[in-house]
């Protein structure tokens, strides 16, 4: 597959980059990746999907990685994983070691526990048909934080099913939008990510 590196830019996890017109613009590939070989596989101690408590003023998203990251590492299941970029025909790979602090990156830093985006979101709590809850955490119209959204779904039994950020920056140099998504087992006795998608685009302004 072929990649490249790009170090003034954050990392991409398993995305590529099309260059137009002598880098004018730079479109982010879509990711997907399905954890295949985890519902074959006995639950781990602990249950890897609840969310994390704490005194955090929002949901503990980093808690919550370092649980299912320890899993992923230990039992080290096959991924199947699909790029697509620009409209171009999708790439399939199929791997059983990543690096996963670098592959969850993007959702490592939508965690908005940070003291400098304390009271910059406000949230609401939606009750769902299945007993399941949906809470949304939405940026402030007066801050400028990259984190517009972040959507967590929980089941009735208290465990993560559903994960999504949507983030946007910009400044004289580029603009830049994303939105991810994680997806749990949600399964007695498993509470596993088994799949996550990133896509979304980085335009530079000149």
């Amino acid at each position: 597959m072929a990649t490249e590196s790009q170090p003034a830019l954050p990392y991409l996890p398993s995305c590529l980059w099309k260059e137009k017109r002598g880098i004018t613009r730079r479109q982010v590939a879509q990711s997907l990746l399905l954890l295949s070989g985890l519902s074959g596989l006995s639950a781990c101690s602990g249950v890897p999907g609840t969310a994390v408590p704490g005194p955090k003023p929002y949901f503990n998203l980093s808690g919550f990685l370092d649980t299912q990251r320890a899993y992923l590492e230990s039992a080290a299941p096959a991924v199947t994983k699909t790029v697509r970029t620009n409209g171009q025909p999708a790439e399939i790979q199929r791997q059983t070691l990543l690096n996963w602090p670098q592959e969850l990156t993007f959702f490592y830093e939508a965690d908005l526990n940070k003291p400098a985006l304390r009271g910059a979101y406000d949230s609401a709590t939606v009750a769902l048909p299945d007993g399941a809850r949906r809470q949304t955490y939405t940026r402030r119209p007066d801050e400028r934080t990259p984190i517009r959204q972040l959507t967590v779904e929980t089941t009735a039994a208290g465990t993560v099913r559903r994960i999504e950020a949507e983030q946007d920056e910009h400044n004289f140099l580029f603009r830049a939008g994303r939105t991810i998504t994680l997806t749990c087992d949600t399964r007695p006795d498993h509470h596993r990510l088994t799949a996550y998608t990133v896509s979304g685009f980085q335009k530079l302004i000149f």
